[in-house]
């Protein structure tokens, strides 16, 4: 006999479906910084490169402040770890010291 899903469970497939729409479009246009000076997107690079993921998994910086570190102005960002650029699975937070000319 061939057993027809209850509409309990087609509830919570089409939610499941859902759900994974929303996670989808979330990854994949509200996650990500736009970039606008160069050397932010050098910074953003550096990190990325610096992480060595493997293809099947993706970087991508989801927050930027400038700060002060020591002293001294920085870069601070949040850069977001996605399986198959769909799923989040860790954050990692990367600072850097912008070099100044005039220090001695």
């Amino acid at each position: 006999m061939k057993k027809t899903l209850t509409r309990y469970e087609k509830a919570l497939i089409l939610l499941l479906a859902f759900s994974l729409a929303l996670l989808v479009v979330k990854s994949a246009f509200f996650d990500s910084v736009d970039m606008q000076a160069p050397e932010v997107e050098a910074f953003r690079q550096e990190t990325v490169d610096s992480l060595e993921v493997p293809p099947f998994k993706i970087v991508r910086m989801v927050k930027f402040e400038e700060i002060v570190s020591e002293g001294q102005p920085a870069y601070k960002g949040k850069f977001r770890k996605y399986l198959f650029g769909v799923m989040p699975y860790g954050d990692y937070i990367a600072i850097k010291t912008i070099q100044t000319g005039g220090n001695p």
